[in-house]
């Protein structure tokens, strides 16, 4: 009675079974599933490839870097993907730093040292610490501020160090790092402060929009920068020094912190500027400067009394052409009467001629006609004189 029983129980599932179960439920939740899939692993979840994009960036290095030529702007869709990963890659884990004993650690911002022997880190607590690059050992700690510390700045030579807190008074302090960690300055209402690129002996601090530079020194306010009007209202507006610390960026705008004021002229020739006399001294000086719209405006003026020249040059080579034909016109009429005179003249002396051959006879007419031609070619002569004279 027992073996029938036994024969209608079911069997129980095989391991093989259970695994492609599982698998094709992973299979099934893919985005994207494919028919010929990559072989499945018990040790990594499985996921279908992404297809691939018309310029999809190549994984290869070398790849990506030729195919700027075709995409100059990316290089391909998730080549900055690709290329932080393989950056990120080549980061080797060095050591772990903890505040205290315990797990907890409230680590807010972080700066190296001079001579990068120490990683100073700054606690929410307002508590600056010291490691040791290479032991990881906590080297000091010091208490700068009474609210979580933002921003870590020390000098290039090592001995000054710029603090900035959340909303602790001061909210920004500038600290001795000699034999003793000690505090020299405070500015109260800048909650952002940095030293001077070129020559570290100015610190420029940040007040909402407005901008303020200070002597290391004597720890005095020198220099206010702030414009409403050109104000941009950035939220997290942090002024800055250029490279040669002759500019400050502040709030979007760009000044000049050796002008003070400055001034032009009503036709914009000269430019008359309070300016510092040098960048070691606080002394002003007034400097006047040529512009040189002056000069174009006489180039200008020159330009045009050169355009009326020519008008006028030809109103005179006009009347000059005017004379002249008068006067041609006028030799034309005294040559025309000359040649009247002369012909009149000669009609005269024919007219005489012609009553003197009334007294010779028929036989001395060709001596007669010869005498008329030599008196014709005579007048010719005579009329060609007069004209060349003329």
């Amino acid at each position: 009675m027992k073996k029938p029983l036994e024969s209608h129980l079911p069997s129980p599932p095989a391991l093989d079974s259970i695994i492609t179960e599982y698998l094709r439920e992973q299979h099934a939740r893919c985005p994207n599933p494919v028919t010929t899939c990559p072989p499945f692993s018990l040790f990594t979840p499985h996921r279908c490839p992404e297809p691939k994009q018309r310029r999809q960036a190549p994984h290869s290095f070398t790849s990506r870097l030729a195919s700027r030529l075709l995409y100059p702007k990316h290089g391909g869709v998730d080549r900055g993907c690709l290329d932080r990963h393989l950056i990120f890659s080549r980061f080797r884990p060095m050591s772990v730093f903890h505040e205290g004993d315990g797990d907890e650690s409230g680590f807010t911002c972080c700066a190296f040292s001079a001579r990068e022997r120490f990683l100073m880190l700054g606690t929410c607590t307002g508590h600056l610490k010291l490691y040791n690059v290479f032991s990881g050992e906590e080297e000091a700690s010091y208490t700068c501020h009474t609210s979580a510390i933002t921003h870590l700045e020390p000098s290039k030579d090592g001995k000054l160090l710029l603090t900035s807190a959340s909303w602790s008074v001061p909210l920004s302090a500038l600290w001795s790092m000699g034999s003793v960690f000690t505090l020299g300055h405070s500015f109260e209402d800048d909650h952002y402060v940095e030293f001077s690129r070129l020559c570290q002996d100015r610190v420029i601090g940040t007040k909402d929009q407005v901008a303020h530079i200070y002597d290391i020194q004597t720890g005095q306010k020198i220099q206010t920068l702030s414009d409403p009007a050109l104000a941009n209202h950035y939220k997290r507006n942090c002024a800055t020094f250029n490279p040669s610390d002759d500019l400050v960026l502040n709030d979007g705008v760009m000044w000049d912190r050796n002008i003070f004021d400055l001034s032009t002229d009503t036709r914009d020739c000269y430019l008359a500027v309070i300016e510092n006399q040098d960048t070691m001294s606080l002394d002003t000086v007034c400097r006047l400067y040529e512009v040189g719209r002056h000069k174009l405006a006489e180039e200008g003026e020159d330009d045009e009394d050169q355009e009326e020249d020519p008008d006028d040059s030809s109103d005179s080579d006009d009347d000059d052409d005017d004379d002249d034909d008068d006067d041609d016109d006028d030799e034309d009429e005294i040559d025309i009467g000359e040649v009247a005179r002369l012909l009149a003249n000669h009609r005269d002396a024919e007219n005489d001629i012609d009553d003197s051959d009334e007294e010779f006879s028929l036989g001395d007419s060709d001596s007669s006609d010869s005498s008329g031609d030599t008196d014709t070619s005579d007048l010719e002569d005579e009329l060609l004189r007069s004209l060349g004279g003329d």
